[in-house]
């Protein structure tokens, strides 16, 4: 079966060369999506510099991927819809990470995808933080699938950062290691950049990144 290679996100367009289930979908109906707004509830992740929580930023940008993806023709579940976390009972951070990866493999998920925003511990100049930055994917261990999305995705993401040092990395992470299926972490920016989290606290980012991942 024929597909419009052109209309499907970067990502997906290489799983669907790699998967022949996805294959045989025309655009993305009958897709199953699993989106991981990143940190949330418990855990809210890092503060910029001028005090945007990245597990705020995270959902806004998911919410906004959700849409996207779901206008084509996707299934997509989200492992939080607000500020909260999966479980319902407090929990360990472990026990939380763990049950937003099996959920990926409760529903048959065709990829699961965590939305995060990076941050550095440095402490030097401003120019020093702005040349730091860079796109980070990082993918599902010794997985074909996993590791060929994250390429495209860290080629989409170039195109936000312009950076020449991004990096697509194996990573032992548990929302990762715990998947069954292919799965990405995405670190499109850092936050901590003063910069960048001022272009990132702009009303129309969260639909500009969703871009990068649908």
């Amino acid at each position: 079966m024929s597909f419009r290679a052109t209309s499907l996100p970067p990502a997906l367009l290489m799983l669907l060369l790699l998967c022949p289930r996805l294959a045989a979908a025309p655009d993305l109906a009958g897709t199953c999506v699993v989106l991981d707004p990143g940190h949330g509830g418990s855990a809210s992740g890092m503060v910029g510099p001028g005090g945007t929580r990245e597990a705020d930023l995270n959902l806004r940008v998911a919410r906004e991927v959700a849409r996207q993806l779901a206008a084509r023709g996707a299934r997509v579940i989200m492992t939080r819809t607000s500020d909260g976390d999966l479980l319902p009972e407090p929990v360990s951070l472990g026990q939380e990470l763990r049950a937003r990866a099996q959920l990926a493999r409760q529903v048959d998920a065709d990829i699961f995808v965590s939305l995060h925003h990076n941050a550095t511990p440095d402490t030097k100049s401003p120019v020093a933080l702005l040349r730091r930055n860079r796109s980070e994917v990082y993918h599902r261990m010794k997985d074909p699938a996993s590791s060929q999305a994250g390429l495209m995705l860290l080629d989409s993401f170039r195109l936000l950062t312009r950076a020449r040092n991004n990096q697509v990395l194996p990573s032992n992470f548990s929302v990762l290691r715990n998947n069954d299926q292919p799965a990405l972490l995405g670190e499109p920016v850092y936050l901590s950049v003063d910069l960048y989290e001022r272009y990132a606290s702009k009303p129309a980012f969260p639909a500009i990144e969703a871009r990068l991942y649908a």
